[in-house]
């Protein structure tokens, strides 16, 4: 499954989402790519090393660096509307639900992470 390349990050919580997931809140992340992450929610089942799930909150502007990387000039991306993405990692995909100022704040990225999970099906077809 493709995930943020994540060198350190620091547990802020963790959730039991069934008798063998669990989702835990990471923060102070730092990436081993030119992706800068706020948050970051990821969910393991047990056994595992990898995270089955990744809610992501990923600063909005991106290096000219990383746009070259996908073919990209920084001109031909839109600015965004707002300071962070919130992004979703699951089955091989890379899901954008947008931008805003508030992906920022731990808190509220932290019940939209859930919620997002929720909407998807992740969390019914982990436990």
């Amino acid at each position: 499954m493709r995930t943020p390349d994540i060198k350190d990050a620091r547990p802020l919580r963790e959730y039991v989402l069934g008798p063998a997931h669990v989702a835990v809140l990471l923060i102070d992340i730092v990436s081993g790519d030119d992706m800068e992450y706020a948050h970051l929610l990821a969910v393991y089942r047990d056994g595992t090393t990898g995270p089955i799930a990744v809610v992501s909150a990923e600063r909005a502007e991106q290096s000219a660096e990383f746009l070259a990387e996908l073919g990209l000039e920084p001109g031909d991306v839109a600015p965004a509307d707002g300071s962070h993405f919130l992004c979703v990692f699951h089955d091989d995909q890379h899901l954008n639900f947008g931008a805003d100022d508030k992906w920022a704040d731990v808190a509220e990225f932290e019940l939209e992470a859930l919620a997002v999970l929720s909407r998807l099906g992740v969390l019914e077809t982990t436990q």
